[in-house]
């Protein structure tokens, strides 16, 4: 699938799944060469950003990150269609990222730490032997 075609896909979820969500209308930006599309949800600056690439196997892969325009938290799903999924996985990953989307921002607070930060964490504890 191509990404301005996913990101339509997505937008087209989130309005099913509740209409009032995007409150005008949307905008989108692509760039062709570096696989880059941009869906802007709402003037404030909600969006849903894809990569689309192929892995070094040979297969190809999506990389969507939806990003809240009143947080510095933003989610992340990777799409990897193969010969099994590949009639069903565009639409369960554009519900997936609308669902999120409208989910809104999860707060800093008691937001599911990255695996980032979980590295980090691990590096400061001291190891422990198991008898």
């Amino acid at each position: 699938m191509r990404p301005l075609s996913f990101l339509s896909e997505v937008e087209d979820m989130i309005r099913s799944l509740n209409p009032a969500a995007i409150p005008g209308p949307t905008s989108r930006a692509i760039d062709f060469r570096q696989g880059l599309a941009r869906l802007q949800l709402t003037p404030a600056g909600d969006l849903v950003a894809v990569q689309c690439f192929e892995l070094a196997d040979g297969r190809d892969c999506l990389k969507a990150v939806v990003h809240w325009a009143d947080s510095e938290q933003c989610r992340e799903v990777a799409v990897y269609p193969n010969e099994k999924n590949r009639l069903t996985i565009w639409k369960q990953s554009a519900y997936q990222l609308a669902q999120l989307w409208l989910d809104g921002a999860p707060d800093s607070g008691g937001s599911k730490p990255s695996l980032d930060d979980e590295m980090a964490e691990a590096e400061d504890e001291p190891l422990q032997a198991s008898a």
